[in-house]
Formats: structure tokens, sequence, C-alpha cells
């Protein structure tokens, strides 16, 4: 499948069960987005079982409520594993307070490449 453009996001299938979500620049994610980016992945991953990879944009963030739903059990359905790619000190900071203090419900992780992202998403996959 070619990669899906959304308003504020593309997305592709990486690997068998893996989905790669690449924000754009210079935006903000709302849980508006996030519902759609949600239907997409099942969509791209016909209804089964999958992890995310998940780059970050420059200078682009997820709102409150944003991090608030990421962490939800409202999420979760299908998705096993979330790993982030993080280059920048500022979304590194965000990050970890979004798993210090949302706790997700989801197992995430973050990186700062995409090949150890991968081989951990295909690890929880192959556990599951």
């Amino acid at each position: 499948m070619n990669k899906i453009e959304l308003e504020k996001v593309s997305i592709e299938l990486l690997a068998p069960h893996i989905v790669l979500v690449t924000p754009k620049n210079d935006c903000i994610i709302e849980v508006e987005d996030i519902k759609k980016i949600k239907e997409t992945n099942l969509k791209i991953t016909n209804g089964k079982k999958y992890g995310v990879i998940s780059y970050t944009g420059i200078n682009s963030s997820v709102s409150t409520e944003g991090r608030k739903y990421l962490a939800s059990r409202k999420i979760e359905k299908n998705k096993l594993a979330a790993a982030y790619i993080i280059t920048q000190l500022p979304q590194r900071l965000l990050f970890n307070f979004f798993i210090k203090f949302n706790k997700p419900s989801v197992l995430t992780k973050s990186f700062s490449e995409q090949q150890a992202a991968l081989k951990w998403v295909k690890k929880i996959l192959a556990n599951s």
C-alpha cells in the first residue's frame, strides 16, 4: 500500500503489521487528528494487531488533550506497541513527561533511530 497523506501526517505500512507515522512540520496534533490516524492505521493493517513507529515533526507536538487521548484505552484497539523516534531535546522532554504523567496503556518507548525502534516493535509483536 502506498503512503496515505492526512492533513497533519503521512502514514505507510513499513513492514507487516507495522505502521510508520510521520507528522508534518510545524503542526499541533489534536484529538480529532489522532482519531483519523487510528482509523487509517486499522485500515492499512486490515484490522489486525499492529505496532506503530512515529517520528516527531520539526516544531510539531501533540496537544494536552491529544496526549491524554493517546494514553487512554480508547486508542489501544489492536495497537500493541508505540515507538517514537525523537531527535530534538524539547520533544524528548515532552515525551518523558507524557510517559511519567499520562502513563500510556500501550507499551511505549522512545528511540533515536528507526532501526532500533523497528527491532523493538517486531519483538513486541512476535511475543503477542
